[in-house]
């Protein structure tokens, strides 16, 4: 059932169907949604206890869903943040990744439980406005998944759920305060 949810269009189509499957009164919060994706032994006791309202409760107020939250960043936090990943990025030569590890990246963002929609913020709408595409973004960081994808000094933040180790994208998961420059693999002048 969990694997059907993965298939559907955007974020908050997924917390509605979640919510309707453990017979919550309105959409899932993404926490649990989120967590429910992450870890499927979860998953199954929300399931299980759909019609056991104080179990079920437990479940949903449990402390460690905070972690399974989306972060929401404020334009100046969002600009501060762009402006690291530029900055890491001219270091790097402006070079980009090759086509298979941007194909690889992005297929894992669009089976991610934290991709969704961007929220109405004026850093959004420029970029918007600037290149004519509306992008998913990640829920965990803030980027817009298409363009972070591209730079090989940029990590996915999210945890592989079946590897710790890794991240979503499948890569080695960067430790706080190490560097994100990978080796260059690809020349500048491949299109953005």
């Amino acid at each position: 059932m969990i694997a059907e949810l993965k298939n559907l269009d955007n974020h908050e189509q997924v917390r509605a169907k979640f919510g309707e499957l453990i017979n919550l009164d309105g959409p899932a919060p993404a926490s649990i949604v989120n967590r429910a994706f992450a870890d499927e032994k979860f998953a199954f006791y929300l399931i299980m206890t759909k019609d056991s309202p104080q179990l079920k409760t437990q479940l949903l107020n449990d402390p460690r869903n905070v972690e399974f939250e989306d972060k929401e960043y404020s334009n100046t936090a969002l600009l501060a943040k762009a402006s690291g990943s530029l900055l890491r990025w001219a270091k790097a030569g402006f070079v980009k990744v090759d086509d298979a590890t941007y194909e690889q990246r992005m297929s894992a963002c669009s089976q991610c439980p934290h991709l969704k929609q961007p929220p109405q913020k004026a850093v959004y709408r420029a970029l918007k406005l600037a290149d004519g595409k509306q992008q998913s973004i990640c829920g965990l960081c803030g980027c817009v998944a298409a363009r972070k994808a591209k730079l090989p000094t940029e990590s996915c933040p999210g945890q592989d759920p079946a590897n710790p180790l890794l991240s979503r994208w499948g890569e080695p998961v960067k430790k706080p305060g190490t560097s994100n420059h990978k080796p260059v693999i690809a020349t500048a002048k491949q299109e953005a």
